[in-house]
């Protein structure tokens, strides 16, 4: 592991400016071995109505954050991941490998959805990533202590996902000893004489893709996500995409994902107008 004199930072995330007035941001991480602006091009990512995610969005900030090079144990060589493990053959082993990038990749989500939430508000700014960056993501969300506007994960899989299954606990219950354990991970700490806010992750809107012929992260380890996200309480969209790989699935899964964020907003006005 690095010491605190070598760590490395991370760079300036690549930022795609919204078309219009700045509402929402969306945070999305890659997966392991690519960057931040190669992954950028999901924002033209083309919907069934030919117009891209981005001109679908048109007053979203898009936010493509790259991840550390970091020694790889498998490949015995440094690479752009958000931590350490074994593969995707077996994402729940050695937890202590994952322990510092998670550390690390938390901390930078943290700083950006804090720096966004000053901007738009909390309940505006979205979270996800594809692949390894969808598993660093639902970490970073797990443990923030206000609810955020919904979380996308595309291709993805859970962390800790086995040590979950094992938590003998129903519902919120359960995944309050989740929570804490990925912060026990991530060495995230409540602040001083305040509760862990378990229901700001319970009660954030998930969506989740997966490809049936996924066989980089299978579809099973996308299927454990979900029903543990389940278990936990939380509201989660599935859709599964056949004979699809390890991507995103143009025009098929952007739609959905269109459709994710604009019935998550449709139902924040409806509340405001409720509560008005």
């Amino acid at each position: 592991m690095a010491s605190p004199d070598t760590d490395p930072t991370f760079s300036p995330p690549t930022i795609i400016r919204p078309i219009s007035t700045h509402t929402h941001s969306l945070i999305l991480l890659h997966g392991r071995g690519d960057t931040g602006p190669s992954f950028s091009l999901i924002a033209h990512a083309a919907t069934s109505s030919r117009l891209t995610l981005r001109h679908s969005l048109p007053n979203f900030k898009f936010i493509f954050p790259t991840a550390l090079s970091l020694h790889s144990t498998p490949v015995r060589r440094p690479m752009n991941q958000w931590f350490d493990y074994l593969g995707p053959h077996a994402p729940y082993s050695r937890p202590d490998l994952q322990a510092y990038g998670l550390r690390r990749t938390t901390a930078m989500l943290h700083e950006l959805v804090t720096a966004e939430a000053e901007k738009v508000g909390l309940e505006n700014v979205f979270v996800g990533g594809l692949s390894q960056g969808c598993a660093a993501a639902l970490v970073g969300c797990m443990t923030l202590e206000g609810r955020i506007g919904g979380f996308v994960g595309m291709s993805g899989f859970l962390p800790l996902a086995v040590d979950f299954e094992g938590i003998d606990a129903q519902g919120r219950e359960k995944g309050h000893i989740a929570v804490k354990k990925v912060k026990e991970i991530a060495c995230v700490h409540d602040k001083q004489g305040e509760a862990c806010d378990v229901g700001a992750f319970m009660d954030t809107p998930v969506f989740l893709g997966h490809g049936t012929a996924d066989f980089v992260v299978k579809m099973k380890h996308g299927e454990k996500a979900r029903d543990l996200l389940i278990d936990f309480g939380c509201d989660v969209t599935w859709k599964s995409y056949q004979e699809f790989g390890h991507w995103y699935k143009e025009p098929d899964e952007i739609d959905d994902i269109l459709a994710f964020f604009k019935g998550v907003i449709e139902g924040q006005n409806e509340q405001e107008i409720e509560h008005a």
